[in-house]
């Protein structure tokens, strides 16, 4: 499809049918010093219809205190505590614990801008979009209540619409739909019954997201960068290797690739991921099998995606370093180029 329209400038009112509710979830674990400011960026939102369901996965220091405080002077807030298990899981408890007409995710160390629900509902409702995805802005700092609070304008609301194929090919090929679950509005009719893969911690956003767009009739991509994502010490690409990181293969693998056109796709991705795994280990000692087996994946798609016509450059430079250096001096290289910019992206 991959026409464009314009998204006019949302007001903060909407009539009758218009005014859908919008759940938006929240799974947070000991993030004492991050969760207001997130949930403070969403009680400012211009779009008032929430329900904000925060999950909390057992956090032992001071978050739960302050979520009640936050849910006591904001009835919107929906608190909920349950045993550490893992964020897939309280991902789904809040899913199933949402009442709204469209779902989202925010994570709990995170902030969106002030207009980012409206101008997501409404290009949901004007396009008759399934998902929408938003812009992403990855910081180091969080961003002043004046720049979340600034008008987005009009020229940055554009947006394209989608078919499931163009859709899942944007996801996979890493270009304009990220792989977390942020950032994206999800018909609840549609996709309620969906939840994220237990038992992982790699990679189970990326499988929800490939099944939404995958069931998706119609995909809104907005251009408009609406949601700042904090990158802070700790996080999956910036912690050490260990064998977790094999869960993301595991994933990929198993996902459906009946359409030719996205079995290309998932194949260059998972080529993606097994070079992505092999530079995490560089330098490291052990994970022998893990090594084997995302050398083995990189020496049998090579080729694969060097022919790969809707590639994007990115997978074809791995591919050709590969190529050239074989899989350790590709590796020795690529490493050395990522952990100067601090981390896989």
């Amino acid at each position: 499809m991959g026409f464009s329209c314009t998204v006019q400038k949302c007001n903060t009112t909407f009539g009758g049918e218009m005014n859908p509710l919008v759940s938006i979830i929240i799974p947070v674990y000991n993030l004492e010093g991050y969760i207001e400011l997130c949930v403070k960026s969403l009680r400012r939102q211009t779009y008032q219809n929430l329900e904000i369901i925060i999950v909390d996965d057992g956090s032992v220091d001071a978050t739960p205190s302050i979520v009640k405080k936050l849910a006591g002077n904001d009835d919107r807030i929906k608190y909920i505590r349950q045993k550490n298990q893992g964020v897939s899981i309280a991902r789904n408890r809040g899913i199933e614990e949402s009442c709204g007409d469209y779902f989202m995710f925010v994570d709990g160390d995170d902030v969106m801008r002030t207009q980012a629900v409206s101008l997501m509902v409404k290009a949901a409702l004007e396009t008759k979009a399934d998902v929408v995805c938003a812009g992403v802005e990855k910081q180091t700092e969080y961003p002043s209540s004046d720049i979340l609070s600034r008008d987005i304008g009009n020229a940055n609301n554009v947006c394209n619409i989608l078919s499931s194929d163009e859709a899942l090919k944007e996801l996979l090929y890493e270009r304009r739909i990220t792989n977390g679950p942020f950032a994206k509005l999800f018909l609840t009719k549609k996709f309620k019954i969906n939840r994220f893969p237990e038992g992982v911690s790699i990679a189970e956003d990326l499988y929800f997201n490939y099944k939404a767009l995958l069931q998706a009739r119609v995909v809104t991509l907005l251009h408009a960068k609406v949601y700042y994502y904090i990158l802070r010490q700790g996080s999956a690409m910036q912690t050490a290797f260990s064998s977790k990181r094999m869960d993301g293969l595991k994933v990929l693998i198993q996902l459906p690739d009946e359409r030719e056109s996205i079995w290309r796709s998932l194949q260059t991705r998972i080529f993606m991921e097994a070079a992505y795994n092999l530079i995490q280990m560089y330098g490291t000692g052990g994970f022998h099998e893990e090594r084997e087996a995302c050398v083995k994946i990189i020496n049998s798609n090579t080729w694969f995606v060097l022919k790969n016509k809707d590639a994007a450059i990115k997978n074809k430079i791995y591919a050709l370093l590969f190529l050239v250096l074989g899989t350790q001096g590709g590796t020795k290289v690529l490493a050395a180029r990522l952990r100067m910019k601090g981390g896989i992206s």
